[in-house]
């Protein structure tokens, strides 16, 4: 699993994703490389074995070379320390249902902000104050 720092901007060889298959009709050893007819993908974060995505759904990739797709985004300064999972959506033909991958890293802190967001029920201790005249 990769590790990326806040802040960082994804370089050509990082969370690549490959599409291969082997040929029906004359099988060999070595798969052969295809970019699928529609790819997109989606960023989320995982906590207790659940997706959360946010931001853009369908997201555009870079394609290296024919096969070979890399997503194209900035670690946020403000994302939380944890792990997170890009889930790549594609179509092998126009018709065909849009099938899923899923690849995992993780977020440390480069000193910017380490916390986890603030639960919306959180609650402050109970206190009160007097001002006396």
């Amino acid at each position: 699993m990769e590790i990326f720092s806040q802040g960082t901007r994804l370089g050509e060889d990082d969370l690549v994703t490959v599409f291969w298959a082997y040929p029906v009709y004359y099988p060999t050893i070595y798969g052969n490389y295809y970019s699928p007819y529609w790819v997109r993908y989606g960023i989320g974060y995982t906590e207790d074995g659940h997706y959360h995505e946010f931001g853009a759904r369908y997201r555009i990739p870079v394609e290296i070379k024919t096969g070979y797709f890399r997503p194209n985004f900035i670690v946020g300064e403000d994302w939380a320390v944890g792990k997170y999972e890009i889930r790549w959506k594609y179509k092998n033909y126009e018709n065909s249902e849009i099938e899923y991958r899923s690849v995992e890293f993780e977020v440390c802190s480069s000193g910017i902000n380490n916390q986890k967001d603030v639960p919306e029920d959180y609650l402050d201790l109970p206190a009160q104050m007097f001002v006396y005249p």
